[in-house]
């Protein structure tokens, strides 16, 4: 990672945001303090489309609401044999 001064960053982002292109990233400095990062976007092409999701269920997971009907008690209850 690249490090520039706050002022030089303001005098040449044109020439900074080229740069990004070829990857890394450049530390803003102010009195030798971080106060910014830029780091290239990854391109739209390189992400996976969301019409590639593939949706899954917890429905095997998650038990139903119990109904009214049912013995509850019974499932917490020892089996007497």
């Amino acid at each position: 990672m690249s490090s520039i001064t706050l002022d030089q960053a303001q005098r040449r982002l044109p020439e900074l945001i080229l740069s990004l292109s070829t990857g890394g990233d450049v530390l803003i400095l102010d009195a030798n303090i971080p106060v910014a990062r830029l780091s290239p976007v990854t391109p739209l092409a390189a992400r996976p489309s969301l019409r590639e999701h593939q949706s899954s269920s917890v429905g095997a997971l998650v038990r139903p609401y119990p109904s009214p009907d049912d013995d509850l008690l019974a499932e917490m209850l020892p089996s007497v044999s």
